[in-house]
């Protein structure tokens, strides 16, 4: 299940839902993909690896666009967030735009999202 609610102006809605520590994920339970900091993470980039506090609440983050072409329009319509919780369980977080006026509140949201980060992981970031 999720929690349905409304950031701002009644344009920007947003999803949460949240897999339980002990729910199964292919072949592992969600608790053990969690990041541990003596993970390997300074093969990917070295300057992490020297951070101690990286896996911390690393977020992952994707959005979805009405086009990369340029010009008026170009709106991302859908941007979305997860991390792992205190107790192991991972959260997804959506936000869907129905217009163009709900941008304002979409960026807040994700402001406080991204504020409590120690690590952003995106797909084209």
């Amino acid at each position: 299940g999720g929690t349905l609610h409304v950031a701002g102006p009644s344009t920007c809605v947003v999803l949460d839902r949240v897999w339980d520590a002990d729910h199964w994920h292919g072949r592992g339970r969600v608790s053990s993909f969690v990041p541990e900091a003596q993970s390997p993470i300074g093969l990917f980039d070295p300057r992490i690896g020297e951070l101690p506090a990286w896996a911390r609440r690393p977020v992952f983050f994707d959005v979805e666009t009405t086009g990369l072409s340029g010009g008026a329009g170009t709106l991302a319509f859908l941007a979305a967030c997860g991390w792992f919780e205190d107790d192991g369980g991972f959260r997804v977080r959506q936000f869907f735009l129905a217009g163009p006026a709900g941008e304002p509140a979409m960026l807040d949201a994700l402001a406080e999202v991204f504020g409590g980060a120690s690590m952003i992981v995106s797909f084209n970031g």
